[in-house]
């Protein structure tokens, strides 16, 4: 089994939505306290997960308090998150990211430099250690190109902040914890308007988050609400975490977890993260995922058409893509004779099929399957048998191989020599079935 993480971006993602969320999902705040100390920072913070109710949807908001030594140096410039003074971001009282003019030419806080070496220094897990690095190298790399500053030179006083490392670091722990496989991301939805920080208004999506989806296709709508949703820190780990973009993947749900942002922006600000396995069966021994394919099954009941209608679907159908389309006579309810259809299918030509169903087929309802295939694997080659060019097709599954000619090509070399279909394939040298 494949162990999946969704993560539902609708009112876009911050780092402690992220981390709220997969600690709502079941990961215990015990263990991420725990992997955290090996950062050799413990004295200068902790983590406050608590169980709230927002829109009438239960979840975790998380925050991270600095201790009274550590927190005035960390507040004198940047009131410990940008929030504070223009009231923009995720949750107030938390860092919204490293974002828009917050990195740079700051004589307190870590630099990048400083934070690879704790990092790699640490006893954690390889595979934690490797997620932690490149998420603060993805915004670190989209901050110094936004601020024109060398990597290595810039400045976090956000990259370094001890919230945002227990945000990135504590996330790639509670990946570990979960033994997550694959991690999927939804159009990440954004906000629309400006925002005043301390270097000014910037626009949203702030610059580093705009640096980090250049050159992506990654699926991102902006203008859900007039405020900032998304920050560096959460584009940043969804990025760097993804291993692709796009619907909930087919999967048996495990669990769900809500982490909140603590702002109200007018409706349920939260990141949904949806743990799973993958349904897919492994295969037996012996059999080649190569000989393998999957396709979608589409079926619905007809009792409402004459037989040159459906005739017309059929190829209506073949012509869109359908691998293959049947009908199947049934006895329907009040005693109605009617019609099976069945199509199987590529998965992409699904939704113009259902179009086409709906539109000709007089059905009001489609089920429809993804479902596994062994196929034998196919190749063609052609030959030339009394003046025409005969194709041959060769499909082939293990020890198990035939070969025979194209039918339209066999009837075409018996209309020329006026022969039958039997004495036009004795023209043909090759053994037609062999096992």
């Amino acid at each position: 089994m494949t162990r999946i993480l969704y993560l539902d971006c609708f009112s876009g993602i911050s780092g402690d939505m992220f981390l709220g969320a997969l600690l709502d999902l079941g990961v215990p705040l015990a263990v991420i306290e725990t992997e955290l100390a090996k950062l050799g920072l413990s004295t200068e913070y902790a983590v406050h997960a608590e169980k709230i109710s927002r829109s009438g949807i239960q979840g975790t908001a998380l925050t991270v308090r600095l201790t009274a030594e550590h927190s005035h140096n960390h507040n004198h410039d940047h009131d410990h998150s940008h929030e504070h003074s223009h009231n923009h971001g995720q949750a107030a009282g938390h860092h919204a990211g490293f974002d828009q003019g917050h990195t740079y030419l700051h004589h307190h806080g870590r630099t990048y430099a400083d934070i690879k070496q704790l990092i790699e220094t640490t006893p954690l897990a390889a595979a934690v250690r490797e997620r932690a690095l490149a998420v603060f190298l993805e915004i670190g790399v989209a901050e110094a190109a936004v601020h024109g500053v060398a990597l290595e030179q810039v400045h976090f006083h956000e990259v370094g902040a001890i919230d945002s490392l227990v945000d990135i670091v504590g996330g790639a722990i509670a990946l570990d914890y979960l033994q997550i496989d694959h991690v999927v991301v939804s159009p990440i939805a954004d906000g629309t308007g400006t925002i005043r920080c301390q270097h000014g208004v910037m626009p949203v999506p702030v610059p580093a988050v705009m640096k980090m989806l250049e050159n992506t296709d990654i699926p991102y709508i902006t203008g859900t609400s007039y405020t900032e949703l998304v920050t560096p820190t959460g584009l940043g780990l969804a990025k760097t975490f993804a291993q692709s973009f796009g619907a909930m993947p087919q999967m048996k749900r495990l669990a769900i977890g809500y982490g909140f942002g603590q702002r109200d922006i007018g409706r349920l600000n939260a990141l949904r993260v949806i743990l799973g396995e993958s349904t897919e069966k492994p295969l037996q021994p012996g059999f080649d995922p190569q000989e393998m394919d999957e396709v979608i099954l589409l079926s619905c009941h007809v009792d409402n058409k004459i037989s040159e209608d459906l005739g017309y679907l059929m190829q209506l159908l073949f012509q869109a893509g359908a691998a293959d389309v049947t009908y199947t006579p049934i006895l329907m309810k009040k005693n109605r004779p009617g019609q099976l259809l069945t199509i199987v299918a590529p998965l992409e030509r699904e939704a113009t099929l259902v179009d086409l169903i709906f539109r000709h087929g007089g059905t009001i309802g489609i089920r429809r399957e993804r479902i596994e295939r062994h196929i034998m694997r196919r190749s063609q080659q052609t030959l030339e048998v009394a003046g025409l060019t005969v194709r041959l097709k060769k499909v082939q599954w293990q020890s198990i191989e035939r070969i025979y000619p194209e039918p339209d090509d066999l009837a075409a070399l018996a209309n020329h020599l006026h022969i039958t279909l039997d004495e036009a394939r004795l023209l043909i040298p090759i053994r037609l079935d062999r096992a």
